[in-house]
């Protein structure tokens, strides 16, 4: 699941490489009062307010089937770096970028790409890309028929389905000795893929459900995150 990279920092000394590194390594601990508060948000929101047992029934149940079969089974690598290496694509493409080699198997792949930065390395691990396909599948089929409940809730299976795929598997490889995640210092990938993870679910959640909105999805995590640093502030006030 290595990336390789097309024209990008063949002529950046060391030295600079590391100062890079070590300022990510600030902003991911600047980060981990954000993911407190986005966390408080999502549960307040989706799993509270939301009742997301009731709500996203089919989707829970699509969640923990994958989840036992992934227990049971092997790990489906081959799948799963396919999607890891499209993420890498996909992401370059929206940055205007080329992608000049594809390469995917059980054993690895790579992509070599004309650009990269940290969402393009970082992609595969906050972007789900089998949730995505599915959600391109099913909007381009109520395009062209009328479907019914049970289409539906075979749509949230699925979406439940993917996302622990995406949940699991990130995990998985995340414990390994990743390229994607040495480029970019392992403090700053791990905060930054779990605030964007629990963003990128709770806007799924968002268009799911009739009891969040968007500005109200919008307004709650802002005021969660804000208040973790107001709170960090004043403690900051009471010790000096």
């Amino acid at each position: 699941m290595a990336k390789k990279e097309g024209g990008g920092c063949a002529g950046k000394l060391q030295g600079q490489k590391d100062v890079i590194k070590f300022i990510k390594s600030l902003i991911g601990i600047i980060l981990i009062p954000a993911c407190i508060g986005a966390t408080f948000s999502f549960y307040r929101l989706f799993v509270v307010r939301g009742n997301l047992i009731e709500h996203q029934f089919w989707f829970v149940v699509g969640f923990i089937s994958y989840v036992i079969i992934y227990s049971i089974l092997q790990n489906p690598i081959k799948t799963y770096v396919y999607g890891h290496e499209f993420s890498h694509a996909i992401w370059t493409w929206l940055f205007k970028g080329k992608v000049k080699n594809f390469s995917a198997s059980a054993e690895g792949g790579s992509v070599t790409v004309s650009k990269s930065n940290f969402l393009i390395s970082l992609a595969p691990y906050f972007f789900p890309f089998y949730t995505f396909l599915a959600v391109v599948i099913y909007l381009t089929a109520i395009s062209f028929w009328k479907l019914n409940q049970t289409h539906y809730n075979m749509f949230l299976f699925t979406l439940g389905f993917t996302w622990a795929f995406h949940f699991v598997l990130t995990i998985y490889v995340m414990l390994k000795d990743q390229d994607d995640i040495k480029e970019n210092g392992a403090i700053f990938s791990i905060f930054f893929i779990y605030i964007a993870n629990v963003i990128i679910l709770g806007l799924l959640f968002v268009y799911l459900s009739k009891q969040v909105t968007l500005e109200g999805f919008v307004m709650d995590m802002t005021k969660q995150i804000k208040g973790q640093y107001e709170y960090i502030l004043t403690l900051g006030k009471k010790s000096s």
